[in-house]
């Protein structure tokens, strides 16, 4: 009997101490206005489902084990609710959903202060922008433009004195990570670097990011813009094109882009099959140019990315399309290769391989007319 009830204490002590491993960290939060709503955690740095669960009672609760610092998002399936947590082991953090504000250690405080601070300023800013759509009279909408370029430059400032000083409290974590890299979203934000010189701030990024500890550097989303934001700079008029292994649509073969545009004017276009302003270039612009010069000398090369090969062939039907095409959709090809995160991405390229620069519809026929020497 003795025996017994040792052996039972002996087991409880055991499962204790195996629940105590698995657990080392805790999030707890009040969500009164989220009432039912589901609750979902991921890392940031590989988007594996962490945990979930629901708001009841106005609050909720997620844990488990982590042997590392990582960064966790915390949201609400509604999306009203987006925290993003600096998880460490022995963590135990407080979340306000209804105030977007956490406790429990200093990096993920002042991450969701700085989040809440810039969230706050962008819709303001973009209230003011509908606004001035709206407008009719010219006085009005002046005003309002004033008004929108004051919440940019408060922006700026804000990035400029809080920002880069928070980066500097967390660069040995990866707060300091998802911190530059919320630098470099705002300062590459409607800006293609292929057409301008990089700005003092842009310079400023990239020296930050080569000298920064690898726990910054190796911060994959950090990582991608910042290689992103080095190619555009290098894209430049006088460039060489950047050669790059694809699938032949037509022989189910792997080319190269070389190969097929050797000794040709080229027109190379990255598109999806489900890209509107895609499909209407296409239409518009480079079926006509290759009917119109493809005797003359001129090669189009459409480049399918980020799209599912038989929604392309699909799509290459529908629309008529009789020139080259490549199927390279891995995400991790061209597109990396040429610093583009958006489509239609159009680049012309001369018969030497010297890149001529980024062009769009009647700007790309002009262009193209010219470096085939056409005379009108």
């Amino acid at each position: 009997m003795k025996r017994g009830i040792l052996l039972s204490a002996f087991l409880c002590l055991a499962a204790i101490t195996v629940l105590a491993q698995k657990t080392n960290y805790i999030i707890v939060g009040t969500a009164p206005d989220l009432e039912g709503v589901k609750i979902i955690m991921y890392n940031m740095e590989n988007g594996v489902h962490l945990d979930s669960t629901m708001v009841i009672n106005g609050k909720f609760q997620l844990k488990g084990h982590t042997d590392t610092s990582i960064l966790v998002n915390v949201n609400s399936g509604d999306r009203r609710m987006v925290m993003v947590l600096l998880l460490q082991p022995g963590s135990h953090l407080t979340i306000d959903a209804a105030t977007a504000t956490v406790k429990g250690n200093r990096p993920s405080e002042q991450l969701n202060q700085m989040a809440q601070e810039i969230n706050t300023l962008h819709d303001k800013q973009q209230r003011v922008a509908r606004q001035c759509m709206a407008a009719e009279e010219q006085m009005e909408k002046d005003s309002l433009m004033n008004l929108y370029d004051a919440y940019t430059l408060r922006i700026t400032n804000f990035v400029d004195s809080v920002c880069w000083k928070l980066y500097e409290a967390n660069a040995d974590n990866k707060a300091g990570a998802e911190i530059l890299l919320n630098i470099a979203h705002f300062l590459t934000k409607n800006k293609r670097l292929y057409f301008e010189e990089p700005t003092p701030s842009i310079l400023r990024l990239l020296s930050t990011y080569a000298e920064a500890s690898p726990v910054i550097q190796n911060y994959p989303t950090l990582r991608k813009i910042i290689q992103q934001i080095t190619v555009q700079i290098e894209i430049k008029p006088g460039a060489s094109f950047r050669d790059f292994k694809a699938v032949d649509y037509t022989t189910g073969k792997q080319t190269t882009l070389g190969a097929i545009i050797s000794g040709h004017v080229a027109v190379v276009d990255f598109w999806a099959s489900w890209c509107g302003p895609c499909r209407k270039e296409i239409e518009e612009t480079l079926k006509p140019l290759y009917k119109e010069y493809a005797n003359r000398g001129l090669m189009v090369v459409g480049v399918d990315v980020w799209d599912k090969v038989e929604n392309h062939d699909k799509a290459v039907k529908e629309l008529g399309i009789t020139y080259p095409q490549l199927i390279d959709t891995d995400r991790n090809n061209s597109s990396l290769l040429y610093g583009f995160n958006s489509i239609p991405f159009v680049i012309l390229i001369d018969r030497d391989g010297t890149i001529l620069g980024i062009f769009r519809g009647e700007e790309l026929v002009q262009e193209v007319e010219k470096a085939l020497k056409i005379e009108k």
